[in-house]
């Protein structure tokens, strides 16, 4: 009887895993991380395109920390210049998206392509060019 039942939770845990885990179109197949725990790392960019293409070598996000505490922050360049940005991320709702709130009150939302242990994708849409950012952890 205690086989029955111990196999019974196996098997639902592994349900829940792959159901839970096909959210993003690139996403994992199985894993026992939450997306949060996912998601919290310290990022450095990979490679970004504009609309297809790569924009990569102008450097303007090099790396991105997102804390377990709620906050990010942004280091890159401008014009060759140092430049960051900090203030606070959530999910959405249904954690298809992460949302990021400057510290001046400014609010922009990715759509997340990829979410994996040590690999981040995300979408964002902005003057009618669509962006994606890739990223691996640092």
């Amino acid at each position: 009887m205690k086989k029955i039942i111990a196999s019974l939770l196996l098997l639902t845990l592994i349900s829940v895993s792959f159901s839970s885990c096909n959210k993003y179109e690139e996403g994992s197949k199985f894993t026992l991380l939450t997306k949060k725990a996912r998601l919290v790392n310290n990022w450095e960019t990979l490679k970004i395109t504009a609309d297809g293409e790569d924009i990569t070598e102008l450097n303007l996000i090099t790396q991105v920390i997102i804390s377990d505490n709620g906050t990010y922050t942004v280091m890159g360049k401008f014009l060759g210049f140092p430049t960051s940005d900090e203030g606070k991320w959530a999910f959405n709702s249904s954690k298809s998206h992460v949302i990021f709130t400057d510290n001046g009150g400014d609010v922009s939302s990715y759509e997340i392509i990829k979410l994996k242990d040590k690999e981040l994708k995300v979408k964002i849409t902005t003057n009618g060019i669509e962006y994606i950012h890739e990223y691996v952890e640092k």
